[in-house]
């Protein structure tokens, strides 16, 4: 009976990373309007804390710790991913990380033209050169 009952304890610990992830991220692709650096950074904090606080309030087994983490990486990574300087790094970014929706790289790429104050045909081709880089990420 105690072995149920810390292996469902373990599942419900699972699920609960998995879905404050999806909704941290679900709310940070949900930004509109673009956003700032102080904006981004902020969201960098959020996840910290939310992960310190998770990590406090969940058991000390070592293997949910990892699964927390790569949860919680994440997201630090669709954050982190506004930073990158280039359209390239944003580019191969995305061909390498096709764990994110296609809605939710969009909204990522919207954000940074709108940061970068890309217009008309740059923004349109930095938008064409994203749904590529999709399709070559899906093939691999």
């Amino acid at each position: 009976w105690l072995i149920f009952c810390v292996y469902v304890g373990g599942q419900i610990w699972t699920h609960a990373f998995a879905y404050a992830a999806e909704v941290v991220l679900a709310g940070y692709s949900g930004v509109e309007g673009g956003c700032t650096v102080a904006g981004r950074s902020t969201m960098g904090t959020d996840l910290a804390e939310l992960s310190a606080g998770l990590r406090a309030r969940a058991p000390t087994d070592a293997a949910l710790k990892s699964i927390l983490d790569a949860h919680m990486r994440l997201v630090d990574s669709f954050v982190k991913a506004f930073y990158l300087t280039s359209h390239e790094e944003l580019l191969r970014w995305i061909e390498l990380h096709s764990e994110y929706s296609r809605a939710q790289v969009t909204a990522l790429v919207l954000s940074v033209a709108s940061f970068r104050e890309l217009r008309g045909r740059e923004r349109a081709h930095l938008l064409s050169r994203v749904q590529e880089a999709l399709l070559r990420g899906a093939g691999e």
